[in-house]
């Protein structure tokens, strides 16, 4: 095991970004995280060379575009918010982007085509269905659809030219459900999964998917 003394966080992110996993954000009980964690492979050790996020947010969203790790949404420790910022490595800073179109936490993000997308998530008391889309190069969010089903606590994986869209939740209810989300963006087909899992984390290697954690129904 490899500590980190920092002070123990959930409901962070984590993303690989230039070698090294970036932890970001989270919380533990009334407290609400900006920190950012680092984790070097090469050194097997932790540092927290970069620079804080504007705002303290636990339960947001991530994603890698262009070289810079954007975090969207979450809960701020007082209400969701639809504020997204990046990182950008080569100049150690953070920025503001545009502001979604929507608040949300507990949404899943994905990079397809140049575009960043975001699906579902709750916002102030709903749980949601919408995707947005984020284009870097105008810096502007768009309203392209709705999922076949509302859903917070999903895992967004970019997959041979498509969103693969894994579990979450809807209204506390766990899913099993697998949707592909193509370019197109007119319709979702459902896969299956052999069991219903909300707040699972997902990576692929070598053409498999893996899934680890996350909470299972009690049916």
């Amino acid at each position: 095991m490899i500590e980190d003394h920092a002070n123990p966080v959930a409901y962070a992110i984590a993303e690989v970004l230039d070698g090294k996993i970036y932890v970001v954000g989270g919380g533990a009980a009334d407290k609400f995280f900006n920190s950012v964690r680092i984790f070097d492979p090469a050194a097997m050790q932790w540092r927290s060379s970069a620079p804080s996020m504007k705002i303290p947010r636990c339960y947001p969203s991530s994603a890698v575009l262009n070289g810079k790790l954007f975090v969207i949404g979450g809960f701020d420790g007082s209400q969701r918010t639809n504020s997204v910022e990046f990182y950008n490595p080569k100049t150690n800073a953070w920025k503001a982007a545009a502001r979604m179109l929507e608040r949300r936490s507990d949404s899943a993000a994905a990079v397809m085509n140049g575009f960043l997308y975001v699906f579902g998530g709750v916002s102030i008391t709903n749980v949601l269905d919408t995707v947005e889309r984020y284009d870097p190069a105008t810096n502007r969010w768009t309203f392209i659809g709705t999922m076949p089903h509302k859903a917070s606590g999903v895992t967004a994986i970019a997959w041979e030219g498509e969103i693969l869209l894994i579990g979450g939740s809807d209204d506390g209810v766990r899913l099993k459900n697998v949707l592909r989300f193509t370019k197109h963006h007119t319709r979702s087909s459902a896969l299956s999964k052999p069991f219903s899992i909300g707040l699972s984390h997902y990576q692929h290697k070598d053409d498999i998917i893996v899934t680890m954690g996350g909470a299972e129904c009690t049916e």
